[in-house]
């Protein structure tokens, strides 16, 4: 048995010419071999509190296959490979370590799946598929699709407020007042499931503007008002 951390991880090896299969690294916080049982188990330490990663999601299936394929296996191959996340900061103490078990086909069907995802990426006119995982994207900000998404969602929620834009400025009012955002106490089940669905985008994209705006104000541009 071998218990290791910090192990880089790539899919490169599956073909060293490979440009594309390059682009998908990371490294795991943990991971043991177990080459008498022919298993390998990566964890991966989640210290956030406010977004569950579930073991059944495709980051640490990506990371499984990343492990299976970079280190050495034993004489038969591997049997399985299991991926686990520990987030002990979850107000749910049944949350914190969720393990999910996958064989060496599952996770090689897998690869396919990544392998279309990376070509579609280079397309012309890659398609742009907003949702929970803008969040962790480095192109949130100026993303169009986000941009779009979180825009629509907002003006599906407050639409008693006058939308504002460059082009079309709000008014200097004649005295200082609050903007009135509908209440959400007055409206039906329906309209406030619309509502809640479209908040994570919004707050996807405002995170993602935070993050651009701070960008510019270290590289020492202005942005105006903040």
């Amino acid at each position: 048995v071998r218990d290791l951390v910090e192990v880089s991880l790539s899919l490169a090896p599956l073909d060293p010419g490979d440009p594309f299969l390059a682009e998908i690294g990371g490294t795991a916080d943990r991971m043991i071999l177990n080459y008498a049982a022919r298993r390998i188990t990566d964890m991966d330490l989640k210290y956030g509190m406010g977004v569950r990663v579930k073991a059944t999601s495709p980051q640490p299936k990506l990371y499984g296959l990343m492990a299976m394929v970079t280190v050495d296996p034993p004489p038969d191959g591997w049997a399985e490979i299991v991926c686990e996340i520990v987030q002990p900061r979850l107000p749910n103490e049944n949350d914190w370590v969720t393990t999910v078990t996958y064989s060496p086909a599952e996770l090689m069907d897998f690869l396919g799946e990544i392998y279309e995802a990376l070509l579609a990426s280079v397309m012309p006119n890659a398609p742009l598929v907003p949702g929970d995982h803008c969040m962790w994207c480095p192109a949130a900000s100026m993303c169009p699709a986000l941009a779009d998404r979180a825009l629509r969602a907002g003006q599906d929620a407050f639409a008693l407020v006058p939308l504002v834009t460059a082009e079309t400025p709000m008014p200097a009012p004649p005295e200082p007042k609050l903007i009135q955002l509908p209440d959400p106490s007055g409206v039906s089940p329906a309209d406030l499931a619309t509502w809640l669905e479209g908040w994570d985008i919004v707050e996807a994209w405002f995170k993602a503007c935070e993050h651009r705006a701070a960008q510019l104000s270290m590289a020492g541009i202005v942005v105006p008002g903040w």
